[in-house]
């Protein structure tokens, strides 16, 4: 039923109770893929309950790896679905993607490690609130090899409204010193993004 849909929007998902992580999965015409919560559903008085039950709804609706366009708006959860919250998982479930929107996550104190996602040109980050720090796990499994290139396609990246950011580091554990010692000063990583 319905192979050849290439757009899909869905909204209100915290009233929905999926029963089959292949509700998407199987699509393998869909190209653009929109997943909508209530915006101010609980006007900030979430129940963990409630974050537990649209986390695993959205888990449910992994996408097929020929996505290209991905939005999610509004999602209340504590972390992101299972096919967002790995590096091997994420690759597998978005291989394809071009363009993704995360807008109004507000409760997802880590942003997805997005870096490996090899064909991602267009990135918007916007009201991602939770987040307070921004390091290496972004990048994906960069293991700090130069062969290694995060984001090797992105273009264009937005993020926006993250009332609570304060730091930007890329700098992966143990390294820390060791590009104190090699590098100019001139050339050495951000540490820290302006507020």
């Amino acid at each position: 039923m319905l192979e050849n849909l290439s757009y899909l929007s869905i909204r209100n998902l915290e009233k929905s109770s999926i029963k089959s992580s292949s509700v998407l999965s199987s699509k393998t015409q869909l190209r653009e893929l929109w997943l909508y919560c209530t915006p101010n559903y609980t006007d900030g008085h979430i129940q963990q309950q409630e974050m537990d039950k649209i986390v695993q709804v959205f888990n449910d609706l992994c996408p097929p790896p020929c996505l290209e366009k991905l939005g999610i708006r509004d999602f209340f959860g504590g972390r992101y679905p299972n096919w967002m919250s790995s590096s091997t998982s994420i690759n597998t479930a978005l291989q394809e993607l071009i363009y993704l929107h995360l807008i109004n996550c507000s409760n997802c104190p880590h942003l997805p490690q997005l870096g490996q996602l090899p064909q991602l040109k267009y990135l918007k980050i916007d009201g991602a609130t939770a987040v307070v720090s921004i390091g290496p796990e972004f990048l994906g499994n960069y293991n700090g090899e130069p062969t290694e290139i995060a984001f090797p396609k992105l273009e264009i990246l937005i993020l926006e409204n993250m009332s609570n950011w304060e730091e930007w580091s890329l700098i992966l554990s143990g390294e820390e010193e060791e590009e104190e010692d090699n590098e100019p000063e001139s050339s050495k990583p951000l540490m820290f993004f302006p507020s």
